[in-house]
């Protein structure tokens, strides 16, 4: 069986580097004028070839995930298990917090929707899950499906606010009500009626049973089978070959194999590690709670283009050109050599997963020395041969959770490469069906951050970061300091990729 980086040739030393990102894109690094952005709802051919090259790789020497036996235990799996520790063994309520949202313009059928609806929950078993505790074990519990119904709430119950001003509020206080794991539905629908032309439809569900790819699979599905139901065909679909619930199956099956092939590894690499020391400001005004704030970063058409142009050149993807640069700033920022980095990874790692609605992110931990003999060219070379390793030493959440005394929880930077349009707008792209027009719907939503969370992506304006931060811990001006030393670096990376950071200086 070949592993991950056989079957996709990847080496530092040669890489036309494939990745199936979170944001939903299916992306191979290859020179501009053959470049392409595969979405997983166009599909195509180079989709069909990383799933085929997926579907070979052997991560971690684990047995394929297959349907697990009637009546077999569900437990949680690692992430699951992680929120419901800290929910104090879910005790506690939760906030389903995660939407997505759209306008609907034009005669929207309720039926249809409705229909629609019902045929995805009864697809998706993560979307019909509760968490239980059975003699203090947690479990995951899957409810039998009933008659899945949706909130529609008249403009007029919502305060006198203008159209767009009252659908943002609607969609804020759908989005954050409070839910019991055990008891609540953990997927909503609503819908807000503004007219009999334009209506604003939201789902709203717990972080515990979705990630932004499910989102995304949940609003393509919805939109395909109302087009079905719209045109008088029968509601249909292709077969899921497996459940979220059999990945949880898998993954508490696997372990003890998974600790054998890898726990070492993990206690090697991050022996020792140093928790991240984020800056506090003294004097900024303390907030109660871990209500965040959003500072955006834009590098600009031109860079963003001279960036691309070198990751091509190292035959590495963008998104680890960016991370060197966060590193490099982050590492002058905190003053440490000695740097621990949290990357997200879709987790779609097989082709029994890629249409699946559930958790399925994976924290990949890089532990990166930056010395003072480094250039951006070997910092790069660094956190290439991290990430590549990590890859090969993929550990679906379980360092976090299992690996005790490991790393300190959340004493970790972390980096997202999403897409930035979609983190405004998760409900896809505009769609036109029949006589609808269904577009994603942005509004303002809580954003939790520690001390520094950063989401980088690379869209059609350029590449672009967002910084969360709790301004209780951070002053804005410090922030933004972060931010124009990010675009300061960057230029410089892109200008002289050999030029030694210590003799770089940073942008007061």
């Amino acid at each position: 069986m070949q592993s991950v980086n056989d079957v996709l040739n990847v080496n530092l030393q040669n890489r036309r580097d494939v990745k199936a990102q979170e944001d939903g894109c299916l992306r191979s690094e290859s020179p501009k004028e053959v470049q392409q952005n595969q979405s997983v709802e166009r599909g195509g051919t180079l989709r069909t070839e990383i799933i085929r090259l997926l579907g070979q790789c052997d991560v971690g020497s684990q047995p394929s995930i297959r349907p697990r036996p009637i009546n077999c235990p569900i437990p949680l799996t690692r992430f699951q298990m992680w929120l419901w520790n800290g929910l104090e063994n879910g005790s506690k309520p939760s906030v389903r917090g995660v939407a997505v949202a759209f306008r609907v313009v034009g005669r929207l059928d309720i039926g249809s929707l409705k229909a629609s609806l019902n045929f995805v929950v009864r697809r998706h078993e993560a979307l019909r899950t509760r968490f239980v505790a059975v003699g203090n074990v947690p479990r995951q519990k899957i409810v039998d499906h009933d008659n899945f119904d949706i909130d529609i709430i008249h403009s007029d119950s919502v305060p006198a606010l203008a159209g767009s001003a009252k659908a943002a509020l609607f969609a804020q206080k759908f989005a954050s009500e409070l839910v019991s794991l055990s008891s609540d539905p953990l997927f909503k629908a609503g819908l807000l009626r503004l007219s009999d032309d334009e209506h604003i439809l939201i789902f709203s569900l717990d972080h515990i049973i979705t990630d932004s790819l499910s989102n995304s699979i949940i609003s393509r599905e919805i939109w395909t089978l109302y087009n079905q139901a719209e045109q008088g065909q029968p509601l249909s679909l292709p077969e899921l070959p497996v459940q979220f619930a059999d990945y949880a199956v898998w993954q508490e099956w696997t372990y003890e194999a998974w600790r054998q092939s890898h726990e070492k590894y993990w206690r090697q690499k991050l022996l020792d590690a140093p928790c991240t020391q984020v800056p506090v400001d003294t004097g900024v005004p303390q907030r109660n709670g871990e209500v965040g704030a959003l500072l955006h970063v834009d590098f600009g058409k031109p860079l963003s283009a001279r960036l691309r142009q070198i990751a091509r050149s190292k035959r590495v993807t963008v998104s680890l050109a960016m991370l060197t640069i966060y590193i490099a700033v982050m590492s002058r920022w905190c003053n440490q050599q000695d740097v621990v980095i949290g990357m997200l990874d879709n987790g779609r790692w097989c082709s029994q997963l890629v249409d699946i609605v559930g958790f399925l992110v994976n924290m990949l931990f890089l532990r990166v020395r930056v010395t003072p003999a480094d250039s951006f060219q070997n910092l790069l070379e660094k956190v290439a041969e991290e990430y590549y390793s990590a890859c090969d030493h993929q550990d679906f959440n379980r360092v976090m959770v299992d690996i005790q005394g490991c790393i300190p929880s959340g004493q970790w930077l972390e980096f997202n490469w999403l897409d930035t349009d979609w983190l405004k707008c998760p409900g896809g792209p505009v769609r036109n069906i029949d006589q609808l027009r269904i577009e994603p719907f942005s509004f303002d939503r809580t954003i939790v951050a520690y001390k520094l969370n950063a989401w980088f992506s690379d869209t059609s304006s350029g590449i672009g970061a967002m910084l969360g931060y709790n301004p209780g811990l951070v002053a804005e001006s410090t922030i933004s300091k972060v931010g124009r030393n990010l675009r300061h670096f960057s230029e410089e990376f892109a200008a002289r990729p050999t030029t030694r950071l210590t003799s770089l200086q940073m942008v007061s």
